[in-house]
C-alpha cells in the first residue's frame, strides 16, 4: 500500500514538472510566431530540458525591411485626354441670319493708250475704266455687276460712254452644277473669255473674232457650266438673246480640256505669265435658227483654240507662250479665219518688271472680198501680271477691198485692283 502511494506521488511530481513544457509546446503550435531570424526560430523549436525554463524575453520583432517611399506623382494641371479621343473643338458660332453669309468685293481696271495712225495720219487717246463689283449672299448664291466707261478723243472729237458690262446672278451649288442668269460673256473662244484685260496682246483680235454680242461680246441669257478636278475638264452651255431684238435665240456651248495644270472657273486668260504649266485644248459651237435678224439661213459658228504655256527650267530660262485659234462662221460674211500668237517672257527682272517680246498674226478669208492679214509686234513690260503691264505695240492691217493698208503704233498701260 505504501509503495502504491509512493508511486502515485512520484507520478504526480513528474506530471507537475512536465505541465509547463506541454503548455509552451501547445502555444507554439497554436500561434506561429512572426517571421523570425534563424536564431529565434532555433530557440523556439529546440528540445527543452524537463526542468522549468527561465521565463524567456519575448521574441524580438524581426527588423522589417525598409518600405520604399511611394513615388511622388508629378503634379499636373489637368489629366490629358485619352489618345483615342479628338481634342475638344470650340462650338461654332452661329452666323446671323442662319444660312446667309453676305460679302462684297469692289475693284477697278484702267486702260489708257495713245495711238498714232499712218494712213490717214491721225492720233487718238483712249481711256477705259471698268468698276468691278462682285460678292455673295451665301456660299452658293453669288452675283457680279461690272460697268464699262470709255473716253475716246480723236480728230478733235470726244466720245464718252458708260455701259452695263455684266449683271449676273450665280447659283453655284457644286463644281459640277453652276447656273448663271443675266448679262455676261457666253461660251465662246479663249480671246472673248479673256477680254482685253486678260489678253496676251494689247489689241483685241477683232479681225478674226466675229461672235455677235449686245456689247463687248456680252449677251443676255442663261448658262449651265461645270468642271472636274478644279478645271482639268470644264464645259459650258447656254441659251441667249444674242442681238437684243426679237430674233431667234442663240445656243452656245464650249468644252475645254487641260492636259497639265487646270484652269478653274468660268473665265480664262490668254497667258498666266509663267505661273502655270498649260496645254489647253478647246472647242466652241454657236447655233442660231434662221441666223441673226430673221435670215433664212442658220447661223453656225465653229471654233477651236489651243494654248500652250511652258515655264522653261521652272521659269529660270523664261516662259514660252503659244496660242492658236481657228474660226468658221458659216452663212455669214465673216467666212473663215485663224490666229496665231507667240510670246517669250524673259527670265529674271529688268527693273521692277520683266520684258516680253510678242507677235501675233490674224488672217481673214471672208465669204466675199479679199483675204488679208493683220500683224502685231510688241514689246510688253510686265510688272504684276495682268494687274500692271505696259506695251509698245505696232500693228499692220493689210490692204483689202479697196481699203489701203494701215499702220498703228500704240503706247498703252493697264492697272487693275481687286
Amino acid at each position: 500500500m505504501k509503495n502504491s502511494i509512493k508511486t502515485i506521488i512520484s507520478g504526480l511530481g513528474l506530471l507537475a514538472l512536465a505541465l509547463p513544457n506541454m503548455a509552451a509546446a501547445q502555444e507554439a503550435t497554436a500561434t506561429p510566431p512572426p517571421a523570425a531570424t534563424p536564431a529565434t526560430t532555433a530557440a523556439v523549436t529546440s528540445d527543452a530540458p524537463a526542468a522549468a525554463p527561465e521565463p524567456a524575453e519575448p521574441a524580438a520583432e524581426p527588423t522589417p525591411e525598409p518600405t520604399p517611399e511611394p513615388k511622388k506623382e508629378p503634379e499636373a494641371a489637368a489629366a490629358p485626354a485619352p489618345a483615342n479621343e479628338p481634342p475638344e473643338v470650340p462650338p461654332e458660332v452661329e452666323k446671323p441670319n442662319g444660312y446667309l453669309d453676305p460679302k462684297i468685293n469692289i475693284g477697278t481696271g484702267i486702260r489708257v493708250e495713245y495711238a498714232m495712225l499712218t494712213n490717214p495720219i491721225d492720233h487718238r487717246v483712249g481711256t477705259n475704266i471698268r468698276p468691278y463689283i462682285n460678292g455673295q449672299v451665301s456660299k452658293h448664291i453669288k452675283f457680279e455687276a461690272n460697268l464699262d466707261s470709255a473716253l475716246t478723243v480723236a480728230g478733235g472729237d470726244t466720245v464718252a460712254t458708260i455701259r452695263i458690262l455684266d449683271a449676273v446672278i450665280k447659283l453655284e451649288l457644286h463644281d459640277l452644277v453652276n447656273f448663271w442668269v443675266g448679262r455676261f460673256l457666253p461660251p465662246s473662244d479663249r480671246a472673248n473669255l479673256s477680254g482685253p484685260y486678260f489678253q496676251n496682246s494689247w489689241n483685241y483680235p477683232a479681225q478674226v473674232n466675229a461672235f455677235p454680242g449686245i456689247y463687248a461680246g456680252r449677251h443676255d441669257g442663261a448658262a449651265y457650266w461645270g468642271q472636274v478636278a478644279k478645271g482639268k475638264l470644264k464645259w459650258q452651255a447656254g441659251i441667249f438673246d444674242a442681238t437684243g431684238s426679237d430674233s431667234n435665240p442663240l445656243f452656245a456651248g464650249r468644252v475645254v480640256y487641260n492636259v497639265f495644270d487646270p484652269e478653274g472657273g468660268y473665265y480664262n486668260s490668254s497667258t498666266y505669265y509663267g505661273t502655270k504649266d498649260v496645254l489647253a485644248i478647246a472647242g466652241t459651237i454657236h447655233h442660231q435658227k434662221g441666223g441673226a435678224g430673221g435670215s433664212q439661213l442658220d447661223g453656225i459658228a465653229i471654233e477651236t483654240d489651243v494654248l500652250f504655256e511652258k515655264p522653261l527650267n521652272d521659269g529660270a530660262a523664261g516662259t514660252l507662250t503659244v496660242e492658236g485659234a481657228y474660226y468658221n462662221f458659216e452663212n455669214t460674211e465673216q467666212g473663215q479665219s485663224f490666229m496665231a500668237n507667240l510670246s517669250y517672257l524673259l527670265p529674271g527682272k529688268q527693273g521692277p518688271g520683266t520684258l516680253q517680246p510678242q507677235g501675233r498674226l490674224q488672217y481673214m478669208f471672208p465669204e466675199a472680198g479679199d483675204s488679208y492679214p493683220t500683224i502685231d509686234a510688241a514689246i510688253n513690260y510686265i510688272v504684276d501680271g495682268h494687274n500692271c503691264r505696259f506695251t509698245l505695240n505696232y500693228q499692220h492691217i493689210g490692204q483689202h477691198d479697196a481699203i489701203d493698208a494701215q499702220n498703228l503704233i500704240t503706247l498703252g498701260g493697264q492697272i487693275q485692283m481687286f
